[in-house]
């Protein structure tokens, strides 16, 4: 009886403990608009971007949810990133979102091109 009642305390014990695990949008592979509270994002609405013209309209908002900037680079397609903005938080209407081509913009730590904090893809189907 008595090795019984130790299992069981110690199965409610260990089942009772938080977890520690964390994790942010760029350990995501799939394309993301939205992080948990607290971790730097960086979202694009609408997205994906609606309209029937060859080029159509997006907002891109970011927030590194600290004080330090962060920088945020787009590419189009798999070419190379452009730096588009920076800033510990920001927010700039893209007028140029062609259609049927994937353009992901990542957020950076500012001190850091090499530290991704968050990216999101955004398309527009025409």
């Amino acid at each position: 009886m008595k090795p019984l009642l130790i299992a069981l305390l110690s199965l409610a014990l260990f089942s009772c403990r938080p977890s520690h695990s964390t994790s942010t949008a760029a350990d995501s592979a799939a394309p993301s608009t939205e992080t948990s509270k607290g971790s730097a994002n960086i979202s694009a609405d609408p997205n994906p971007v609606p309209g029937e013209g060859e080029l159509g309209e997006t907002t891109i908002t970011w927030d590194t949810k600290s004080a330090k900037s962060g920088k945020v680079y787009v590419s189009k397609g798999n070419g190379p990133e452009k730096l588009f903005g920076s800033g510990s938080s920001g927010s700039k209407k893209v007028e140029w979102i062609s259609a049927n081509v994937r353009y992901e913009f990542r957020l950076y730590d500012g001190s850091d091109h090499s530290k991704l904090l968050s990216k999101v893809q955004v398309t527009h189907k025409k």
